[in-house]
């Protein structure tokens, strides 16, 4: 079906473009006919690529949003999976996972000002650049659930540090000698 439109569609749009208005102004010219073949060529490219090309080029240019995304969610799963089950904090968890979440938070809003760059560049009514866009405020929630989740587990004093001697650390009784 498609190779018989095409076979039907080819010399149409042949004969088209040789009887149109460029064609006749190139009639003048001695390389008529090659130049009203390169521009007939040009063209077609010019009318049937760039919606395939812009297509390809957002995909392009999403791909490190989505990938740095889908890492965001990938991290903030495990920190969520490993604070839903501590009871307690020390200080220094709570710096370390506070850090990490702010890590997160700054990664996406890396991504966030790559698509909006994308969104200029390209254009925004793209379904991908919409997708994106929800996966992005999606993330964002769930890194405000995260830090709200953080926030309710209380911290504790770090218990502090005793030595306990080993048989190394022992001296060892000396025999009496007379």
């Amino acid at each position: 079906m498609k190779k018989s439109l095409l076979k039907i569609t080819a010399p149409a749009l042949a004969i088209g473009l040789a009887f149109s208005v460029q064609g006749g102004a190139l009639a003048h010219s001695p390389n008529a006919s090659a130049q009203g073949k390169a521009n007939a060529n040009s063209e077609v490219k010019v009318n049937h690529v760039p919606s395939q090309i812009k297509v390809v080029k957002i995909d392009k240019r999403l791909a490190p949003v989505e990938k740095r995304l889908a890492s965001v969610n990938s991290e903030l799963s495990q920190i969520v999976t490993i604070l839903s089950t501590k009871e307690s904090l020390t200080l220094e968890e709570f710096s370390y996972y506070e850090d990490r979440i702010k890590g997160l938070n700054n990664r996406l809003k890396a991504s966030t000002n790559q698509l909006n760059a994308v969104s200029k560049k390209l254009g925004s009514g793209s379904s991908a650049v919409v997708e994106v866009k929800l996966g992005i405020s999606g993330s964002k929630g769930a890194i405000t659930e995260a830090q709200t989740l953080l926030k309710s587990i209380p911290i504790v004093a770090a218990p502090p540090e005793t030595e306990v001697p080993t048989e190394t650390d022992v001296p060892a009784e000396s025999p009496v000698t007379p």
